[in-house]
């Protein structure tokens, strides 16, 4: 009696354990941000850039030295909707002034649109 207990305690014990040990699913991969800056003046040209960090290089990977080339030349609704279209949701904005003068005509600021792209 006690080397059948014995044995099913054995057993038990194994048996809960040992899926434990099994190989883990891959962790996934880190969601990717970007920054879309937009500097100039609202009643004259604005100049669109988007920043990867500088950890990664839009040259590095080529659609994302794609998608910031393209980007230059859209205006600000035309870039969000091409991001969006590639992935990109808008995480978070603000906006931070460069130089004011009297005149809103003279008034420069810099908007800065954080963007996620799920992998």
């Amino acid at each position: 009696m006690t080397l059948r207990f014995f044995t099913f305690l054995l057993l038990l014990t194994l048996g809960l354990t040992l899926p434990g040990w099994a190989q883990s699913a891959a962790a996934p991969a880190p969601d990717q941000y970007c920054a879309l800056i937009v500097t100039g003046n609202h009643y004259s040209a604005m100049s669109l850039r988007l920043e990867y960090g500088q950890d990664n290089d839009a040259s590095a990977v080529p659609s994302l030295k794609e998608e910031a080339a393209r980007v230059r030349y859209l205006s600000l609704v035309g870039a969000l909707n091409h991001l969006s279209k590639l992935g990109w949701e808008l995480v978070a904005s603000n906006t931070m002034p460069i130089s004011g003068g009297a005149a809103m005509s003279e008034y420069y600021s810099e908007q800065q649109y954080i963007l996620r792209r799920r992998r």
